[in-house]
């Protein structure tokens, strides 16, 4: 056995290394199996194949086709929802779907408070029409230039839990088909591939 530090031979119970007092294991300068000076950045020591310091195998990540960055703010989910605007193919995890779902809630809020104020019946005696004319048609124009996103990120979450995106029709059914397209809303994808696709949580 070889002291880490200075390179001295030392015996197989030493405690210290008598060439240089180093405490036997400190050091990382010699091998301490044959002695030899190997690279500071080697992990192993070429000349006799000993564990230098403990490692793992870097694991090289592939990109593979359908596969999205994993959604973890509001920000990207919205930005992913608007770059796939009439894309019912692939799949949507639960955060791409229920963030995008807070956004049309957040615009439903924007919408009710400025009519209400605009109405009076939030400030009193401030009935102004035209500015709730006004904000009621931007409204609606908001509202049908964000029905296919809405529609396409309902269908690709249908996907993502293996159904057919033409379950959505469920919803035809009075409250009982509203309530089951919710709970598969709330459902975690499949973890696996499916027939629609990579599962969207990996990178």
């Amino acid at each position: 056995m070889f002291c880490k530090n200075c390179g001295a031979e030392i015996s197989d119970n030493a405690v210290v290394c008598m060439k240089c007092g180093v405490l036997v294991g400190d050091g990382d300068k010699y091998c301490p199996t044959c002695g030899a000076e190997p690279d500071p950045k080697a992990v192993i020591c070429v000349k006799c194949g000993s564990a230098l310091k403990s490692f793992q195998a870097p694991i090289k990540r592939q990109k593979q086709a359908g596969y999205s960055k994993n959604i973890h703010t509001f920000k990207e989910a919205i930005a992913i929802c608007l770059s796939k605007y009439a894309d019912f193919t692939g799949r949507a995890c639960r955060a791409e779907y229920w963030y995008w779902g807070l956004l049309m809630f957040l615009s439903f809020i924007a919408y009710w408070g400025l009519a209400n104020i605009s109405m009076g019946n939030i400030i009193a005696y401030s009935y102004d029409e035209k500015t709730f004319v006004t904000v009621t048609i931007i409204y609606w124009i908001w509202c049908l230039g964000m029905l296919l996103p809405s529609l396409a990120v309902t269908i690709r979450r249908l996907q993502d839990i293996g159904k057919s995106g033409w379950w959505y029709f469920i919803t035809l059914i009075p409250i009982i088909g509203g309530i089951i397209l919710l709970i598969w809303m709330c459902q975690d994808g499949e973890q696996n591939a499916n027939k629609y696709g990579m599962n969207p949580k990996r990178e």
